[in-house]
């Protein structure tokens, strides 16, 4: 018996310390303790008015009742249950309103003790005050769900804008798409006529009506290039851009690109290097693209060359690719503008002052990528700029075949 009184003891003055609020009640459901906790939780005038007070009628003055506000009936709370199925009971958060007013939200806990026999002697409920917890989380909730609103309504928003936006596109692909075809049948007219005139075909001319149809020629071929540019560009947007690669050898490719290019080279008093590495391997290339991507960069070299300078076009083999390089003793690029280079309508300050589009770097890098090359730049200011891409070298047949 006093080894039972010193336990019991012991056990009372552990609960009667704890900071969460403690009952415990009999098989009964009368309460045989709480400490001092759960009187300050409640609001309760003693610790002897809970002992003395059937539990149901200090349960009904609490008023308690579920997450959700709605009631909680005596059999359906923690500790009957825990009576019932001898077994613990938790309960995230009650609603609990205090005997003097206040509600507080409650995390419950209920423990049976057994007895002996494993009959239900007594159950030990502990609440925990999750208040300030449940109304930062219940705040933070009505945050979330407010963002979330002003997210979708930005979402619909945003939504619209690209609608909008890729409508925009379509119509501009196709106003570039029609533009350019329609613009490029008169001009053929104009060169045509042009020569014509140039050649003397409908009679003598003199020098300065010549020059005229010279500009006019060389004008029109210039909006020509121009107009062929946005017709890739549209192709390109619409999804319609075509490469066809084949096995081809480089180097009578390069020589009908540079064909084209004696007359502009001869013009400007331009020398022209060819470096060819020999025994130079065959290329999986499309022809016609490489010779536009060529073109490009001898156009670009010519136009920003002073008379009187130099261009050099090597080819040599590197790993697995072939590299190609066009280099002038021109302008050069500054150095803030490399990085921008291929980028769609870049322009630097001479180039603008020069003309054209701004396409045909950004048209040059699609090209060549979706021939599983790369393109780059190597320039300084002042002191002319290499251009260079690589294109994959073709498989050899095996050996026999």
């Amino acid at each position: 018996r006093q080894r039972e009184t010193m336990l019991k003891a012991l056990y009372e003055t552990t609960l009667a310390n704890l900071s969460d609020a403690v009952r415990v009640s009999d098989a009964a459901d009368r309460t045989i303790f709480v400490n001092d906790a759960y009187v300050a939780l409640t609001h309760g005038p003693s610790r002897d008015y809970f002992l003395q007070k059937p539990f149901p009628e200090v349960y009904a003055a609490l008023h308690v009742r579920k997450e959700d506000g709605t009631p909680l009936p005596l059999e359906e709370a923690p500790t009957t249950r825990a009576r019932r199925t001898r077994r613990s009971q938790h309960l995230h958060a009650a609603r609990m309103r205090t005997l003097e007013g206040p509600e507080l939200v409650l995390d419950v806990s209920c423990v049976p003790v057994l007895g002996g026999t494993g009959e239900v002697v007594q159950v030990v409920t502990v609440y925990r005050d999750i208040t300030e917890l449940y109304r930062l989380k219940e705040a933070l909730e009505l945050r979330v769900a407010e963002r979330t609103r002003e997210l979708a309504t930005e979402r619909d928003r945003l939504k619209v804008a690209l609608d909008d936006l890729q409508n925009l596109e379509k119509v501009k692909a196709a106003f570039i798409n029609a533009v350019s075809h329609d613009l490029r049948i008169p001009l053929s007219g104009i060169i045509g006529y042009a020569e014509f005139i140039e050649d003397e075909v409908g009679g003598p001319i003199s020098d300065e009506q010549r020059q005229f149809a010279h500009n006019i020629i060389e004008a029109s071929r210039r909006m020509t290039s121009l107009l062929n540019d946005l017709l890739d560009f549209a192709r390109m947007e619409a999804g319609r851009f075509a490469v066809e690669p084949r096995i081809i050898d480089y180097e009578p490719l390069l020589q009908e690109a540079l064909a084209t290019f004696r007359p502009p080279l001869d013009k400007k008093h331009l020398t022209l290097h060819v470096e060819i590495a020999p025994a130079l391997r065959r290329i999986l290339a499309d022809p016609a693209r490489v010779i536009q991507v060529l073109s490009n960069l001898l156009s670009n070299a010519i136009k920003f060359t002073p008379e009187g300078g130099r261009i050099t076009v090597r080819a040599c083999p590197e790993h697995e690719h072939l590299r190609v390089e066009v280099a002038d003793t021109g302008v050069g690029i500054p150095a803030d503008a490399l990085p921008h280079m291929f980028e769609r309508f870049y322009q630097t300050k001479a180039g603008t002052r020069a003309g054209g589009s701004g396409l045909g770097l950004s048209i040059a890098k699609s090209l060549i990528e979706a021939q599983g090359g790369q393109i780059g730049v190597e320039s300084q200011e002042g002191k002319g700029s290499t251009f260079w891409f690589t294109l994959p070298v073709a498989a050899e047949p095996p050996s026999g075949s």
